[in-house]
């Protein structure tokens, strides 16, 4: 796993110095670069998608998403990115915060009227800075099972986090 964090993180820090630059990107070069990365690596697979001005101006998708059948990896294949959505959630919050279009102190209530959870003095305090930090009250890996591998909808989940008990430590 680490050694996989590790490519992951080596790809990430790549695309960085591509987005930093300021000539023009030869995308066949990029694609090239990848391909080669993704081989001298031992990749699985990705996807990729570069979007600039609000306009996708790269997308390809490279290696396989199961080892076993030999399927490829599409530009639409979901992945199991795990607790890596944390960070990039709190970097687009932070974004909003930035912008002013939210506070860090509002309350999740007020955008999602229908949140709650089986404590109702929680629920009615609950803020953007908490929800993202853990201080919800409910333990580690709680209502993780409300979406993995589940067809609920948000809404279906949202309405279930009620009956997952707080933690009283």
């Amino acid at each position: 796993m680490k050694q996989i964090i590790k490519k992951l993180f080596f790809i990430f820090l790549l695309l960085s110095q591509f987005a930093l630059c300021q000539k023009q990107v030869d995308f066949n070069e990029l694609d090239s670069y990848i391909s080669k990365a993704v081989t001298d690596f031992k990749a699985t697979g990705l996807s990729i998608s570069i979007v600039k001005d609000g306009q996708v101006v790269f997308k390809n998708a490279y290696g396989v998403k199961n080892i076993e059948t030999g399927e490829a990896v599409t530009t639409g294949s979901l992945f199991n990115i795990a607790s890596c959505s944390k960070a990039f959630t709190s970097f687009c919050m932070g974004l909003l915060v930035e912008e002013g279009v939210v506070k860090w102190n509002d309350k999740v209530i007020d955008y999602l009227p229908e949140f709650q959870l089986e404590n109702p003095f929680i629920t009615s305090q609950m803020n953007l800075f908490d929800i993202l930090s853990h201080r919800s009250g409910l333990e580690t890996f709680a209502g993780d099972l409300l979406w993995y591998e589940t067809n609920y909808s948000d809404d279906e989940i949202i309405s279930r986090l009620k009956y997952i008990p707080i933690k009283n430590d």
